[in-house]
């Protein structure tokens, strides 16, 4: 393959935008993206990962801070000036030329040589398995396959870093999951640094090497996907990255930094995390949940509310006193059934202390 990577890394350091006098869009602002990584920007509407997102690629400029792309201070250069190249939500391909024309028309643009045009071309399509696809139109192509020429336009051009702005957002479930596979694939083969925006945060957990979980402006976390899933910080990260039952609870004591938790009347030992005695949150993933018909067993007293068959797991919604459970069961042989009175017990992993 002639397409190479060039990938560099991306720094903020304290980085402001604010549009009028008092519409703060992103807010001192700071992290790093090690080069050759897939750092995904994650929140909801209005969080300002967009923004960000175009700050890097220079479509907004900073009011404040700045940001350096590999050895570059690239803060106050225009978007022409910088190495980067950025997937757009809607494609934005040209109709009336070709797949092949739509792929090159960056490097034309650039005044590259035309035979070197044309094999990078084709490189860029046969990495996006659109190899043969050349000489159609984009109205010719699947949503899915429209994408992926939208990648390779901007594969082809060797960026230092990749942009991509909800790139999926266009697609049915099931073209999701396969182009986003097909993104990290191309991502990790080549070594390319990637900024992925989204809001959808099982599209996050599934493709990123670190996830940053923004909220009102600033950052609300970043670590692995693992890290955000089993130790969200607070309430709003433990409600946004999956779903999590959170209850109130109560910490009864703290002994070298473990808690002593009590959950109804269940006693558990969590990580304290720098909590004290006293009320606290609790969030519980609903594969945690541990349900039993045995009455007679230890645990927490519930009612099966609802069940719902999904094919490769069972969904429960679980009165108790502790308020509504949701829980995840893999067991679709034997399901429960409504209205029948269940034990709940929790596992060792998946229930994490957050603060509010």
């Amino acid at each position: 393959m002639s397409i190479q990577s060039n990938a560099a890394s991306v720094v903020f350091d304290n980085v402001s935008k604010i549009y009028g006098t008092d519409i703060v869009a992103v807010d001192q602002v700071s992290f790093s993206i090690e080069a050759g990584t897939l750092v995904t920007l994650l929140g909801p509407s209005g969080c300002g990962k967009t923004t960000t997102l175009r700050m890097i690629a220079g479509l907004e400029m900073t009011n404040g801070g700045r940001i350096i792309i590999g050895d570059d201070d690239v803060t106050t250069l225009p978007a022409t000036d910088r190495d980067v190249s950025m997937v757009f939500q809607s494609y934005a391909l040209f109709p009336h030329m070709t797949v092949g024309e739509n792929v090159a028309y960056g490097l034309t643009v650039g005044n590259t040589d035309k035979d070197e045009v044309h094999s990078k071309a084709m490189d860029g399509l046969k990495l996006v398995g659109l190899d043969g696809y050349s000489e159609r139109l984009p109205s010719e192509l699947s949503g899915g396959q429209q994408q992926r020429v939208a990648v390779a336009r901007a594969l082809v051009l060797e960026p230092q870093v990749l942009l991509f702005d909800e790139p999926l957002s266009n697609l049915d479930a099931k073209l999701r999951r396969k182009v986003r596979e097909e993104i990290r694939d191309i991502q990790q083969n080549l070594g390319l640094t990637v900024v992925y925006v989204t809001h959808d945060q099982e599209e996050a957990l599934a493709i990123s090497d670190r996830i940053i979980v923004m909220k009102n402006a600033v950052i609300a976390q970043e670590g692995s996907p693992r890290d955000l899933y089993e130790a969200p910080v607070d309430y709003f990260v433990a409600d946004f990255i999956g779903n999590a039952n959170l209850l109130e609870t109560e910490i009864t004591s703290i002994t070298n930094g473990d808690a002593s938790v009590r959950i109804g009347s269940l006693e558990l030992m969590l990580p304290s995390r720098g909590m004290s005695a006293g009320v606290a949150h609790v969030a519980i993933r609903p594969e945690s949940v541990m349900l039993s018909r045995d009455m007679a067993s230890s645990g927490l007293d519930g009612l099966i509310a609802k069940a719902t068959y999904l094919g490769s797991h069972m969904e429960y919604t679980v009165t108790t006193q502790m308020g509504e459970l949701f829980v995840i069961d893999k067991d679709v042989i034997s399901p429960m059934a409504e209205k029948i009175s269940v034990k709940i017990n929790l596992s060792d992993r998946g229930v994490t202390l957050v603060s509010t």
